[in-house]
């Protein structure tokens, strides 16, 4: 089974081994810890941020289109892919009842990159016809903490571990005076680390933390641009008053000048004014106090935060590296790199045996489509790879999702010589000359 209470836990023997608590960051941030004075920088606010908001879509949203696939590398060194596999089911299209594979998918990496670090519980469950069936959950990060096992004699040696799955069960109860209130139970549970894919960015330390400035930074700018148009077009200004006055009168003319003037129902408004009342309207304009230039900035580091080029954020801006191949190939080698590198092992970690990692079976994320360029660049480059003798014709007609032909032709050097890989004939057109060659097993 895969939860256990955490009685059990508590009850554990372990004579060569002492216990160490490892509180996954998301707790400090749901508790508001945050080094900066002016906000809680947590996920829903940074999420508020349109350029924080359309680098964590774009990282999650294009790892999670990308098929995850089972291999296995023979020893001759070539790989074969296996099919029908049901790991391969979970991972890609329906981890549990409720979740797609997409779905789970983008959530652990934005958790991943938020937090630094994302939880998947690996669940057994009994299947139809008496079959154990298993299930993926991606459970949330504030609810997890990774129990260390660490050797005595070797206190920096981590022999084991466990996750600690805290689940708390809210309740509206009605009191004897009729007045609603709510409770809550907590419990807890013990996942087994064999149970648990944990994906880890090494420093488990998420753009939360990394960036709290910077975000800090484009929350301020955003506030004082919304608080610039909710007072509408008048600008601010200085009245005087020719006479002393009170600190309540005061109140009460900035109160009644606010709702009178401000915001952009008001705005345009004729001002009126008493005779001993002198109006003085401060001028200033956006690009006085470059607002323009430093939210330019704030994006500019917030994409340099995730590691994303601009142009894929912005497409007013021109693109760095040429061409979307480029941009693309930036992309998955700085960025997606990284992160799927993580994802494939803690997969590989648990979603294996033993057996089979000695045997030379792994996962991997099928990222030709990302590597997929225009239209023009793709025909070009197949275009090369058949006059090399890479690819077949009908081969390249498949990349560019084409019928094939009839006569699965493969292009050998001399310009002109055809080779059919189903027949195993040799034809030289120029030459008139067919000749029958041993087949050549095409790969799986």
């Amino acid at each position: 089974m895969l939860f256990e209470n955490v009685k059990n836990l508590v009850t554990r023997s372990v004579p060569e081994e002492q216990p160490m608590q490892i509180t996954s960051f998301a707790d400090d941030l749901l508790l508001g810890e945050t080094n900066s004075p002016y906000h809680i920088i947590n996920a829903s606010k940074i999420r508020k941020i349109p350029t924080a908001e359309a680098c964590l879509n774009l990282i999650s949203g294009t790892i999670a289109q990308m098929p995850i696939t089972l291999y296995k590398e023979r020893e001759d060194g070539s790989v074969e892919k296996i099919k029908n596999d049901n790991r391969v089911k979970l991972l890609n299209e329906e981890p549990n009842e409720n979740m797609t594979g997409y779905e789970m998918k983008v959530k652990a990496v934005q958790n991943y990159w938020l937090y630094g670090e994302a939880f998947i519980a690996r669940y057994e469950t009994m299947g139809g016809k008496g079959k154990w069936a298993d299930e993926l959950h991606v459970l949330p990060n504030h609810s997890v903490t990774e129990q260390l096992y660490h050797n005595r004699t070797m206190p920096w040696r981590a022999v084991s571990s466990d996750y600690i799955y805290t689940h708390v069960i809210k309740q509206n109860e009605k009191t004897t005076w009729g007045f609603g209130s709510t409770s809550q139970t907590v419990k807890e549970y013990k996942i087994k680390s064999y149970e648990m894919i944990h994906i880890k960015n090494g420093s488990d330390r998420g753009v939360l933390v990394k960036g709290k400035d910077i975000f800090n930074q484009a929350i301020n700018e955003a506030d004082y641009s919304n608080n610039v148009f909710s007072n509408g077009a008048l600008p601010g200004g200085v009245l005087k008053y020719a006479k002393r006055l009170t600190k309540e009168t005061k109140d009460k003319i900035a109160s009644a000048w606010k709702s009178t003037y401000s915001g952009n129902s008001n705005a345009a408004k004729t001002v009126i004014l008493d005779e001993d009342v002198d109006y003085k309207p401060l001028t200033w304009n956006p690009n006085d106090i470059q607002l323009s230039t430093s939210k330019k900035t704030t994006n500019s580091e917030i994409c340099k935060l995730f590691n994303v080029p601009e142009s894929m954020i912005d497409s007013n801006i021109a693109k760095h590296y040429g061409s979307m191949e480029q941009d693309n190939a930036y992309f998955l080698k700085y960025n997606l790199g990284p992160t799927i590198t993580a994802i494939e092992e803690a997969i590989n970690k648990v979603m294996l045996l033993e057996k089979e990692k000695r045997d030379g079976y792994y996962f991997r994320f099928d990222t030709s489509e990302l590597q997929r360029a225009t239209e023009k660049e793709r025909v070009e480059a197949l275009d090369i790879a058949v006059k090399a003798g890479l690819m077949s014709l009908d081969e390249a007609r498949a990349k560019l999702d084409l019928e094939p032909l009839k006569n699965n032709y493969l292009k050998l050097d001399l310009g002109a010589v055809l080779y059919d890989m189903d027949t195993g004939e040799i034809k030289v057109p120029n030459m008139g000359l067919v000749k029958q060659q041993p087949k050549i097993d095409k790969p799986d």
